[in-house]
């Protein structure tokens, strides 16, 4: 289990982070735990580690534009 999430039997999860940022080509982009935008980031990650640059860059463009941004999450602005 990781440090930053502990279990109590009452209530679930305590300690959840919702918000973390993404290193992607000398850019931090912060983002909503488990949304679009962080998803897509994965996926861009994951293809520049394999060496896949044009998929990396199609993926982090598609991600760019998705919701999910943690700025604008913090301002109350909701997706769905």
């Amino acid at each position: 289990m990781f440090p930053s999430m502990l279990l109590c039997p009452m209530i679930g999860m305590i300690g959840f982070n919702l918000y973390y940022t993404h290193y992607f080509n000398g850019f931090d982009y912060p983002v909503v735990n488990g949304s679009r935008r962080d998803r897509l980031m994965k996926k861009a990650l994951l293809a520049q580690r394999l060496g896949y640059e044009d998929v990396a860059h199609h993926w982090h463009l598609e991600a760019i534009q998705a919701p999910g941004c943690a700025h604008a999450h913090k301002m109350g602005v909701r997706h769905g």
